[in-house]
């Protein structure tokens, strides 16, 4: 995998949280920032599979939704 170095800015509590977590979790900082932007681009991804599907196919039926709500509440 090839890697590139960038200089990026952090709002202060998150990066203290994320740096409190990396250390904790016995892995490097940028590991840590590296798993969450892929974390982030898979749910944007799913998203936009989403959104294709909603063009193609139409929303999903309130009645569907409800039924699903119906079968595995929060």
């Amino acid at each position: 995998m090839a890697v590139k170095r960038r200089s990026i800015s952090f709002d202060a509590n998150l990066l203290a949280e994320a740096e409190r977590l990396s250390a904790e979790r016995g892995g490097s900082f940028s590991a840590f920032v590296n798993d969450a932007v892929e974390h982030q681009l898979k749910i944007e991804g799913g998203r936009k599979l989403m959104e294709e599907d909603d063009k193609r196919w139409g929303p999903i039926p309130d009645e569907v939704v409800e039924e699903v709500d119906r079968l595995w509440p929060d």
